[in-house]
């Protein structure tokens, strides 16, 4: 005689749901080898930018002729004496420092990029932290855009303090890359708000499930 087993009030329950695009406590997801391969070679590219902004940074400071090159193209003064009388040091350590601030914003604005891509390269998607990481770095470019042209207008004046009276200079001005910077941050803060609502609401519909 065969025996019929009970039936069980409760099935049994299949595998738990994939929960790898849900923010903060979200486990990483199983991301594709094409995407993985990819986020890992762009993790490279913001660290390449920083190390060579560094790298300018540095012969600035260590050569007098790459400095008054520098100072003439970022201020459009080339071939002005107040360039060359001015690029030597003890007179150019101010305006060399100014002109740092905002290489040290963008090569952290850089970083927090290169760590939104590691993030993503070991399957961190839509999440918080990816999120926070996004509008962060929209800041770091206003802020970048910001002190780049405050840095260029303090030192123009620094640079004609030496000036007679009336020959003193103040010029504020925007390039381009200025413009650019301050349209890419605002997009990305922008970016980072709307992906922190939606893993928001991705993890309020994984814990409904």
């Amino acid at each position: 005689m065969s025996s019929i087993e009970p039936h069980s009030p409760h099935p049994e329950r299949g595998p738990e749901p994939d929960r790898g695009l849900s923010s903060g406590i979200s486990h990483p997801t199983s991301v594709s080898l094409r995407l993985a391969r990819r986020a890992r070679w762009l993790a490279v590219v913001p660290l390449i930018a920083a190390l060579l902004l560094g790298v300018g940074l540095v012969a600035q400071w260590v050569s007098e002729d790459l400095r008054a090159a520098a100072f003439a193209s970022s201020l459009g003064m080339r071939g002005n004496d107040l360039v060359r009388d001015a690029v030597a040091f003890p007179a150019a350590l101010w305006p060399t420092i100014i002109r740092s601030v905002p290489i040290f914003v963008f090569g952290g604005t850089m970083y927090l990029l290169f760590r939104l891509f590691r993030r993503l390269s070991v399957g961190f998607v839509l999440d918080q932290m990816n999120a926070k990481l996004v509008s962060r770095a929209g800041i770091g470019f206003v802020i970048f855009a910001g002190t780049a042209v405050l840095s260029n207008t303090l030192t123009t004046l620094l640079l004609s303090l030496h000036n007679p009276p009336g020959e003193r200079i103040l010029s504020i001005g925007f390039t381009t890359s200025d413009i650019g910077a301050f349209a890419a941050g605002f997009a990305l803060f922008g970016l980072g708000s709307v992906l922190g609502e939606a893993a928001r609401v991705a993890d309020d519909n994984a814990s409904i499930v």
